[in-house]
């Protein structure tokens, strides 16, 4: 599957390999630090997914276009717990902008 991520370790720093994107999203240990909870859920969503023990969403819950989905959380101490988003519907939650329309 071309969305999946690996997850490759050096000294201090975590990156995370993005297939579809093509490109290295360093997770450094200061972001492990100051967002614990946050990088927990990633981290137990992720592995999840490259397990094969859920499946990552191919459709926006809030447009429903057929997209490939960011995961929003409300709640970060519910890694599982994820609204599935395209890129346009997950900026307007974060901004909170009106009605999240697309």
């Amino acid at each position: 599957m071309s969305w999946m991520i690996d997850i490759l370790k050096g000294p201090g720093v975590e990156t995370k390999w993005c297939y579809a994107c093509k490109v290295d999203l360093p997770i450094s240990e200061e972001y492990q630090t100051r967002f614990p909870d946050k990088y927990r859920a990633r981290y137990e969503f992720a592995n999840a997914i490259k397990l094969g023990k859920i499946t990552r969403g191919t459709h926006c819950q809030m447009c429903e276009i057929e997209c490939l989905t960011h995961g929003h959380r409300e709640d970060y101490s519910k890694p599982f717990d994820v609204i599935r988003l395209c890129v346009g519907c997950h900026g307007r939650k974060h901004r909170k902008v009106g009605d999240l329309i697309c």
